[in-house]
């Protein structure tokens, strides 16, 4: 391997060389085109049947292997293509191969092959699809408009719910509401191409002190949820009251309020929470297909969905601490 680009298309004219001989591991755009320049040659094809010095009869093949490391089943690897190696420069002794970038990990490998058989040692190229988002900013917000962030109190006043107080006379009872939102923003880093976008959200609320027992407020849970707007998060969890007509002062409920106030009964009505929320920049629909540019072919090697494949936001900064309480 002599020299890689990276383009937004086949189109060379807009594609940039990348240092693969340097240290760090090279990361590249989703929907991307990278260029692979081979060079090989046959120091032997003066003994055999070769008649072609300028090309010494060598050709070439590639193959690849793809993972997304956090999905389960996604390792991918390509037979050594073409069957027959291909030589499409009658000029000298280099030649290219291309392929789309989707969100994964691969490692390109590439051989040159002569009469005598192809190389032993192939050349290899590791390369990461599709950059990580951003989350920007995260917080609960109290039905009243306050934003509750790390250590803050999400504090329900007993007589100002989230909406009206309604009576249901048919039932006997009185109703109210309390809520919160659960809000988060964030980008797609600028490199991927236009419409790269967070499309989906997992966010998740654990006990405060050991983090181990989980409360689904809202969407919240291990599995991931579609982004209503992109790059936005806003769901919100509302609690219905329903209480005794005559019982003005909602004593009914303050006796036996939910796990996520108190925990266990006689303690005082307050209860802390871990909320933590990443985003990912792939959607349920997403979809890719791979793949290969050679001898001039362009040639479809994989297809699949791609929902679970986007890269993540950074897990150390969307996590904070809260409390909640019901106060009258």
């Amino acid at each position: 391997i002599v020299r890689v680009l990276n383009g937004p298309t086949l189109d060379l004219g807009t594609a940039r060389d990348i240092d693969f001989n340097d240290a760090d591991l090279d990361t590249v755009p989703i929907d991307s085109w990278l260029t692979v320049v081979l060079e090989g040659s046959s120091p032997v094809y003066s003994i055999g049947t070769c008649t072609d010095p300028v090309n010494q009869c060598v050709g070439f093949q590639m193959k690849y292997e793809s993972v997304r490391a956090t999905v389960f089943g996604s390792r991918f690897e390509s037979l050594w293509l073409p069957e027959l190696p291909f030589d499409s420069n009658t000029n000298g002794l280099q030649d290219t191969v291309r392929l789309n970038i989707g969100s994964l990990e691969y490692l390109i490998q590439a051989r040159a092959v002569d009469e005598f058989g192809p190389d032993a040692q192939p050349a290899w190229l590791p390369i990461y699809g599709n950059f990580a988002p951003t989350l920007d900013d995260f917080s609960i917000q109290h039905h009243d408009g306050t934003l509750i962030r790390n250590d803050d109190t999400l504090s329900w006043d007993w007589w100002a719910p989230a909406n009206s107080d309604t009576i249901d006379m048919a039932a006997g009872e009185r109703k109210k509401q309390f809520s919160f939102a659960i809000k988060a923003t964030g980008h797609d880093d600028a490199r991927d191409p236009a419409g790269s976008a967070i499309k989906s959200w997992r966010y998740l609320f654990s006990d405060y002190d050991a983090g181990v027992f989980f409360y689904g407020f809202a969407r919240a849970g291990f599995q991931w949820v579609p982004a209503l707007e992109t790059n936005a998060l806003c769901d919100t969890f509302t609690w219905p009251v329903r209480y005794p007509m005559d019982d003005v002062n909602g004593d009914t409920v303050f006796s036996s309020l939910p796990d996520f106030i108190r925990e266990f009964p006689g303690q005082p009505p307050i209860r802390g929470w871990r909320f933590s929320v990443t985003g990912r920049d792939s959607g349920p629909s997403d979809t890719f297909q791979q793949y290969v540019l050679l001898d001039g072919e362009q040639q479809l090697v994989n297809q699949f969905n791609t929902k679970d494949f986007g890269r993540r936001t950074s897990s150390s900064f969307g996590f904070q601490r809260f409390f909640i309480t019901l106060t009258r």
